[in-house]
């Protein structure tokens, strides 16, 4: 499975102290947003949800019955990098393309073009909705010493 949300990229030392926050008793999805928003700089509960489910992606936070609990595992940074790839939804075909010679976040976006259909009609900026979210991938990818950046353009690392 591969998870859409792709919160403002952070550093890993984030991740971990929303994993944290998120605790290891099951708790609801109103509780865990509501210790995110306490003991991360995360401001609102929708952007909450959002780390809550990127936690998901990297293995950081499962869900059960409903409910979320932080695991106890602490991947290294690798191995966090490796289930970005896998595990978030446009991720790979983002390395893939700054592994074939780097990328603007714009170029990227309309590279990568390929919101569906329900979505497209859902969204008041379609254009601007994707390049902020390959904007957050390459981000995130930078953080995990995946890219980097330099003048405004992306490359594998």
């Amino acid at each position: 499975m591969r998870y859409k949300p792709v919160p403002e990229p952070r550093d890993v030392a984030f991740l971990r102290a929303a994993r944290d926050a998120v605790g290891i008793v099951p708790g609801s999805e109103e509780d865990c947003c509501s210790r995110v928003t306490l003991e991360t700089p995360v401001t609102s509960r929708d952007r909450a949800r959002e780390v809550i489910t990127f936690l998901q992606a990297l293995g950081l936070v499962e869900e059960r019955d409903g409910r979320f609990r932080a695991t106890r595992e602490s991947p290294d940074r690798e191995t966090l990098a490796s289930r970005f790839r896998e595990r978030v939804y446009l991720a790979d075909e983002a390395l893939a393309a700054l592994e074939e010679g780097g990328a603007t976040p714009d170029g990227l976006a309309d590279r990568l073009a390929g919101l569906p259909a329900w979505e497209r009609a859902r969204e008041t900026d379609p254009e601007g909705e994707q390049r902020e979210r390959v904007e957050r991938l390459l981000g995130w990818a930078v953080a995990l010493g995946l890219a980097e950046q330099e003048d405004g353009r992306y490359r594998a690392v």
